[in-house]
């Protein structure tokens, strides 16, 4: 397994024996999670969930053995972010450039009853400058239960 050395500034958003940020699959970085009542992975490319699973349960989400864990190529399985197309575009990202682009972890916090959430937001990519008004955030949060919400908003009056 190749690895990746993780950036400080991720570190400090690591929380013990609940979020720990470590080199995955393809040396793409990872952040596990861990509650009372279950675990988590989420990929930071692609802000992409592979893994929830419920303390002594099986796995609930599905991961295809085709999978590519490369910068760069989607991850197959689990819980992708279609964003901000589904399908194919010709010469771009089939379903979007979200799905194979570095999210940036933004926060990570425990709360009293053991759930954690997490906030991951999509950074400005300068190679696609016609979508630079347009702005997602990912909020992640584990407990007995795996809840997602994504937001996207468009920043400009009149144009992507």
């Amino acid at each position: 397994m190749q690895s990746v050395n993780i950036p400080e500034e991720l570190r400090r958003l690591e929380i013990p024996s609940h979020v720990e940020i470590v080199s995955g699959q393809g040396g793409l970085p990872l952040v596990k999670i861990r509650t009372p009542w279950s675990s988590a992975e989420i990929y930071l490319q692609g802000a992409h969930i592979t893994a929830f699973q419920k303390n002594g349960e099986p796995p609930l989400l599905f991961m295809s053995r085709k999978s590519y864990f490369a910068t760069g190529k989607a991850i197959r399985g689990g819980v992708p972010i279609c964003f901000p197309w589904f399908g194919p575009r010709e010469g771009l990202a089939a379903h979007g450039y979200a799905r194979v682009s570095n999210w940036e972890l933004a926060a990570a916090n425990a709360a009293p009853d053991g759930s954690v959430t997490l906030r991951l937001r999509l950074p400005e990519i300068p190679a696609n400058a016609a979508w630079k008004n347009l702005h997602a955030e990912f909020i992640v949060t584990i407990s007995d239960t795996l809840t997602m919400e994504l937001t996207a908003t468009n920043n400009s009056a009149d144009s992507l």
